[in-house]
């Protein structure tokens, strides 16, 4: 069910040009939040997200982030500041996990 809401919003978001995939397009990113045991994949396709349960091939960029931090994003926390504080583990391009 959060794999769907996720999905939906983000596309919705993105055809309102609220956000802008730019250089996300061809990439699938992993976001795994450990105190919850969730992981989803986000293929980035045709100017659209799609949220997975399961990945067959490797991420472009693997994002670790606590339960804390993921519901901060929810509440308009801004990524770079996460960033910045060092709350989130990124493993692999860098630059994606920023775009």
């Amino acid at each position: 069910m959060l794999r769907l809401v996720l999905e939906k919003t983000l596309n919705s978001l993105i055809a309102n040009d609220s956000i802008k995939l730019g250089s996300l397009e061809g990439n699938t990113i992993a976001l795994h939040v450990l105190e919850l045991d969730l992981s989803l994949y986000f293929v980035c396709i045709n100017a659209r997200i799609y949220a997975l349960e399961a990945q067959q091939q490797k991420p472009d960029v693997d994002i670790r982030v606590s339960k804390s931090v993921f519901l901060s994003l929810f509440q308009g926390k801004s990524l770079k500041h996460l960033l910045d504080d060092e709350a989130v583990e990124i493993i692999g391009n860098v630059k994606t996990a920023q775009a």
